[in-house]
C-alpha cells in the first residue's frame, strides 16, 4: 500500500514562507489559512508548528468540531494544553481573571468560585494567560485554532479580542477555516477588512504537483500508466490524492506499482462519510436531487435534471443552491452547476443502489438523446457514461469510440487516447467493436509518436484482425517506427502492409508512408517516385489525408534543393489540411513552413507557434522534432542558454515517449552548444547521454568529431578544427541522408582557406549539389567561393560573393555565422587587398566581446593590429585585462600574450595565433615578468587572465 501521508510538503513553499514570517513579524500577529476541505490547511499549519517548536516557541492547539456548538471548545483545549505544563497562573496581574478562567480549566478554579463572567473578561483572561506563557516560555506562544468554520460564537469572540488587543504580546495566532457560509467566515472577513488578520488562501494543487505528491507517496521516480487520470478525480486536493493512493488506486505487483481495473471507481472512506453527512443535511425528499445529478455527470444540467426527476425546475434550482452552500456543488454563471470535483460526484453517486442508478441512467439516456440529436460535443461522453451506468457496456463502448474519433479528428490526441482506452475496457464479447476500438488506439498512439505503444497495440491487433484492418494498422506502425528512426521495424511493417493491402485508398497511403521511410534511408530518388505515385492516387480518389502525406514527403525532398518549391508544397499541404479539417496535418504543414524559415534566416516564430499547437494536441513526435529544431536555432545564433533549454526539453519529451533517435540528436545539439560556450566538461557529458537513447545514432562518429572541431574553432585553433572537420565529414559520407549536417559548411570554408586548391575545389563541388540557395549553409559556401575567386585574381567577383553572403546572414539570428565567416575570411582579404576586412573584424570583435568569446575576439584584434587599424576599445573591467593586472600597467596586447602563456603555448605557437613574430612574443613575456615581479615564465601561468 502507498504511504498514507505524503513524506514531503508539495507545492506550498510560498505559503509556508508566509506562515513562517508570522514568527518574526513585528506586526500582524494573527493569520488565517482558508481553503476547502482536503486542500492541505492542517498539513501546512503542522509544518509551521514544527518550525515554531524548533525555534523554542510554545505551541498550543485547539479545534472546533462539527455538530452542536460547545461554548469555548477550541479555546478550552488551548488552555488545557497550557495547564498541563504547570499549575494555575501565579502572575499577580492574572489574579482578577482566575474566576473567569476557572470556567474553562477546572484545576484553576478557586474554592467557592465559579460565578458567571462576561465574555470580554474571559477573552482578556485568555490573552493575559497566553502572553504570560509566551514570556515565561522563551520566544513566545503560537496558538493554532483549527476548523474555525465550526467554531462557537464565544470562541470567535475570543479570537476577535486576541486580534484586536494582542499586538505587543508574546503571542501569535494561526487559524484554519473553510470558505463556508457562517459566523467563522464572517469573523475572518471582518478581521481581514480591519487589517487585524492576514489571509492565506490555498488553491488545489496543479497537475504537476499532484504527480510529484504521488511519486513521493509511492517512492518511485515515474508513475504507473493510467494513474494520472485516476488522481485527476481528486481535483488537486492533497488529502484526496493521499486517500486514493492508500485506498486501492494502486497495487504493488512483483515489486512494481500498477493501476488495477477498479481504480477509476475507488472512493476514499473519509470523503464518503463527510458527503453522506452533507447530503443528510437536506430534507429527505430533496436528497435524491444531488444523487440524480451525479448520475448525469460532473456537470449538472438543471433543466435535464428536473425532467429526469419530474419536478418543477424552480424547486430543483432551490435544492441545487442549497447544495452549493453545503459545498457539494459550485455555481458558474455561464456553465451552471458542477460538482466540486470528480470524487465528490463519484461519492454521491455511490449513495444510490445499483438498481436505482441503472433505472435513472436509462431514463436520462433517453432524455439526452432526445434533447441533443447526434450527441454533439460533450454529450457523446455523457451518453456513454449513462449507458455504462444503465448496464449496457457495448453501447457505452460504441459511444466512446465515436467520441474518441472526434477527438482524433480535432487533434486532441491525449483525450482521444484516454477515451479509446475507456472504450476498450467496455467492449466485452463484441469482437467487431473491439477491432474498431483497437485500430483507433493504434492510430492515436502513432499520431502521438508513442512508438512503443503503437508497436505493442499493433502486434496484439494483428494477431487476430481482418486483412484490411491489418494493412491499415501496419501502415500506422510503419509511420511511428519511421518517426523514431527504427528502420527495421518500419521495413517489417511496410512489408506486412504490402502483403495485406486490398484497396486503392490504403495502397495510396502505403506509397506515402514508404516514401517517408525511403527519405530516412537516404534513397531520395525512390522516395520522390513513391511520393509522386501516392499524390496522383490520393488526388484521384479524393483522399485528403493521403494527399497531405505525399505533399509532406515531396516538400521535405524539395527543402534540400529549392526552398521556394518546398514552401509552395507545404503551403499547398496546409491548404488541403485546412479545407479537410485535418488538424494534425495542419500542425505538420505549419511546422515544415517554420523549418524553412529556420534554414533561410534562423527565424523561429512559426516554429514556436507550431510547437505550441503540437503540445496542445499531444502530437509528441512532431513536438520533439520542433524542439530539436529550436535548439538548433540556438546553435546557429550561438545563443547557448535558450538552445540548451530547448535541447533538454526535447530530450525529456523524447525519453518519456520512447523516441530514441530525436533524443540522441538532441544530445548532439546540446553537446555542440556547450562546445560553442567552450565548456568541455558539459560538452562531453551531453554527448555521453546519447547512449541512453537505446537506438544507434547513424552519424555518431561524425558528430563525435564535429563537436571537437567546433570546440577548437571557437578557441581559434584552426588547424585542429580542420583536422576534426575532415574526420567528421569522412565519417558522415557513408551514412545515407539527403541532408548535410551543418558542420559540412564550416568544413568547406576552412578547406577553402587552409587546404590546397585542388582539395578546396573538390570540397566545394561535393557540398554545392546538396545546398539549396537562400540558406545559411549556402551563405557560408558563398564565402568559400569568394576566397577561391580572390585567389584566382577575380577580386570583383569575390567582393560580390561576400556581399551577397553577408546580406543572407544579416538577420539577427544569423549574425554569429556572419561574424565567424568574416573573421575567417578576413586574413585572406587582408593579404589579397580585397573586401572590407577592417570593417568585418571590427564588427566581429564587438560581437565576440559581448558574447564572451575571448579567443575569437583576440584573433580579430590581432588582425586589426596587423592591418594598422584602430583597435576596438574595451569596456571597463573586461576580463582580458583584470583590474589587478591593469594596475600594474599590463596592456591589452600583453594580456593577450599572458592568456596564451597560461594555456601552455610556446612562443612560436603564440606568434601564429597573434600574427606576430616569436621574438615579439618573448619581449612581451619579459615585460610581463618585470611588471608582475615574477622570475620565471612558468609562474605567469598562475596569474588570473
Amino acid at each position: 500500500m502507498a504511504a498514507a501521508l505524503c513524506p514531503e510538503l508539495v507545492g506550498r513553499h510560498a505559503e509556508l514562507e508566509t506562515l513562517r514570517s508570522l514568527l518574526t513579524a513585528s506586526s500582524g500577529h494573527v493569520l488565517a489559512v482558508v481553503g476547502e476541505a482536503g486542500v492541505g490547511k492542517s498539513r501546512l499549519v503542522e509544518e509551521l508548528a514544527a518550525t515554531a517548536s524548533g525555534r523554542g516557541w510554545l505551541v498550543l492547539r485547539g479545534r472546533a468540531t462539527a455538530g452542536a456548538a460547545v461554548p469555548y471548545r477550541p479555546v478550552q483545549e488551548v488552555l488545557l494544553a497550557a495547564s498541563r505544563r504547570g499549575g494555575p497562573p501565579e502572575d499577580a496581574g492574572l489574579a482578577p481573571f482566575r474566576p473567569a478562567l476557572g470556567r474553562l480549566v477546572p484545576q484553576w478554579r478557586d474554592e467557592g468560585g465559579g460565578g458567571v463572567e462576561s465574555g470580554v473578561v474571559v477573552a482578556e483572561g485568555v490573552l493575559r494567560v497566553l502572553d504570560a506563557a509566551g514570556r515565561h516560555g522563551g520566544c513566545g506562544v503560537l496558538v493554532v485554532l483549527e476548523d474555525l468554520h465550526w467554531a462557537d460564537r464565544e470562541s470567535l469572540a475570543v479570537l476577535e479580542h486576541l486580534a484586536d488587543h494582542g499586538a505587543g504580546c508574546a503571542l501569535r495566532v494561526v487559524v484554519t477555516a473553510r470558505p463556508e457560509p457562517g459566523p467563522g467566515r464572517d469573523v475572518v472577513a471582518a478581521l481581514a477588512a480591519r487589517r487585524e488578520l492576514r489571509v492565506v488562501e490555498l488553491a488545489p494543487l496543479p497537475d504537476e504537483d499532484v504527480a510529484r505528491m504521488a511519486r513521493a507517496c509511492l517512492g518511485t521516480g515515474t508513475l504507473p500508466d493510467g494513474l494520472s487520470a485516476v488522481l485527476a478525480r481528486a481535483g488537486g486536493l492533497p488529502l484526496l490524492v493521499e486517500e486514493l493512493l492508500g485506498g486501492g488506486a494502486v497495487e504493488l505487483v512483483a515489486g512494481r506499482w500498477t493501476v488495477p481495473e477498479h481504480a477509476p471507481w475507488v472512493v476514499p472512506r473519509s470523503l464518503a462519510d463527510a458527503l453522506a453527512w452533507k447530503v443528510a443535511e437536506l430534507p429527505v425528499p430533496d436528497r435524491l436531487v444531488p444523487r440524480a445529478a451525479a448520475v448525469l455527470g460532473r456537470d449538472v444540467d438543471s433543466a435535464l435534471l428536473a425532467a429526469l426527476l419530474g419536478r418543477p425546475a424552480v424547486g430543483v434550482e432551490e435544492v441545487l443552491e442549497r447544495c452549493v452552500e453545503l459545498q457539494l456543488l459550485v455555481r458558474d454563471d455561464e456553465a451552471g452547476y458542477r460538482f466540486r470535483h470528480a470524487l465528490t460526484r463519484d461519492t454521491v453517486l455511490a449513495q444510490l443502489g445499483p438498481a436505482s442508478r441503472a433505472a435513472l441512467a436509462g431514463r436520462a439516456l433517453d432524455l439526452v438523446r432526445a434533447a441533443h440529436p447526434g450527441l454533439p460535443g460533450p454529450w457523446c461522453t455523457v451518453a456513454a457514461e449513462l449507458a455504462r451506468s444503465a448496464g449496457d457496456g457495448a453501447e457505452a463502448a460504441r459511444l466512446l469510440l465515436t467520441a474518441a474519433r472526434r477527438a482524433l479528428e480535432e487533434g486532441a490526441l491525449t483525450t482521444a487516447g484516454e477515451v479509446a482506452a475507456a472504450a476498450a475496457r467496455l467492449c466485452g464479447g463484441a469482437p467487431d467493436l473491439r477491432q474498431e476500438v483497437d485500430e483507433l488506439r493504434v492510430a492515436v498512439a502513432a499520431a502521438a509518436g508513442d512508438v512503443d505503444a503503437t508497436l505493442a497495440l499493433g502486434a496484439d491487433l494483428l494477431a487476430w484482425c481482418t486483412p484490411a484492418v491489418g494493412a491499415r494498422v501496419s501502415l500506422r506502425v510503419a509511420e511511428a517506427a519511421t518517426a523514431a528512426g527504427r528502420w527495421d521495424d518500419a521495413s517489417a511493417a511496410l512489408a506486412r502492409a504490402r502483403a495485406l493491402v486490398t484497396d486503392a485508398a490504403t495502397a495510396a497511403r502505403l506509397d506515402g508512408v514508404a516514401a517517408r521511410a525511403l527519405i530516412g534511408a537516404g534513397r531520395v530518388a525512390e522516395a520522390r517516385a513513391a511520393a509522386g505515385r501516392a499524390l496522383d492516387a490520393a488526388e484521384e480518389l479524393g483522399l485528403a489525408d493521403a494527399t497531405c502525406e505525399a505533399l509532406d514527403v515531396l516538400g521535405r525532398i524539395a527543402r534540400n534543393e529549392d526552398l521556394q518549391r518546398a514552401e509552395e508544397l507545404f503551403t499547398r499541404q496546409l491548404q488541403v489540411a485546412e479545407q479537410a479539417a485535418l488538424p494534425l496535418w495542419q500542425i505538420t504543414a505549419a511546422h515544415e513552413l517554420g523549418a524553412i524559415d529556420l534554414v533561410r534566416g534562423n527565424d523561429v516564430g512559426r516554429l514556436r507557434q507550431a510547437r505550441d499547437r503540437a503540445a496542445r494536441a499531444g502530437a509528441v513526435s512532431t513536438l520533439v522534432v520542433i524542439e530539436l529544431q529550436i535548439a538548433g536555432s540556438g546553435y546557429l545564433s550561438w545563443d547557448v542558454g535558450p538552445g540548451v533549454v530547448a535541447a533538454r526539453r526535447c530530450q525529456d519529451t523524447a525519453r518519456g515517449s520512447g523516441l530514441g533517435l530525436p533524443f540522441a540528436e538532441a544530445c548532439v545539439v546540446e553537446s555542440a552548444l556547450h562546445a560553442i560556450a567552450g565548456d568541455r566538461a558539459a560538452m562531453e557529458a551531453a554527448f555521453a547521454r546519447i547512449g541512453e537513447a537505446g537506438v544507434p545514432l547513424p552519424e555518431h562518429d561524425a558528430s563525435a568529431h564535429a563537436r571537437w572541431a567546433l570546440y577548437s574553432l571557437v578557441r581559434d585553433e584552426r588547424a585542429a578544427a580542420l583536422a576534426s572537420f575532415d574526420a567528421a565529414v569522412a565519417a558522415s559520407r557513408p551514412v545515407p541522408s539527403p541532408y548535410l549536417r551543418f558542420f559540412w559548411f564550416y568544413w568547406v570554408l576552412l578547406r577553402s582557406l587552409d587546404g590546397g586548391e585542388e582539395a578546396a575545389a573538390a570540397a566545394r563541388a561535393e557540398v554545392r549539389p546538396r545546398t539549396p540557395p537562400g540558406t545559411v549553409g549556402a551563405a557560408l559556401l558563398g564565402y568559400a567561393d569568394a576566397v577561391a575567386a580572390a585567389r584566382a585574381g577575380r577580386r570583383d567577383e569575390a567582393e560580390r560573393l561576400v556581399a551577397d553572403a553577408r546580406r543572407q546572414l544579416d538577420p539577427p539570428g544569423c549574425r554569429a555565422q556572419r561574424h565567424l565567416a568574416d573573421r575567417l575570411v578576413a586574413e585572406s582579404a587582408l593579404a589579397g587587398g580585397w573586401g572590407a576586412p577592417v570593417e568585418w573584424l571590427t564588427e566581429a570583435a564587438r560581437f565576440y566581446r559581448a558574447a564572451g568569446q575571448v579567443h575569437l575576439e583576440r584573433a580579430c584584434r590581432s588582425l586589426l593590429r596587423t592591418a594598422g587599424a584602430p583597435l576596438v576599445l574595451r569596456d571597463a573591467g573586461h576580463r582580458a585585462v583584470p583590474p589587478a593586472l591593469a594596475e600594474k600597467g599590463v596592456t591589452d596586447r600583453e594580456a593577450d600574450v599572458l592568456a596564451l602563456v597560461a594555456e601552455g603555448l610556446t612562443s612560436t605557437e603564440i606568434a601564429r595565433r597573434l600574427f606576430i613574430s616569436p621574438r615579439t612574443v618573448d619581449k612581451h613575456v619579459e615585460r610581463l615578468l618585470a611588471k608582475t615581479g615574477l622570475g620565471r615564465r612558468t609562474e605567469l601561468r598562475h596569474l588570473r587572465t
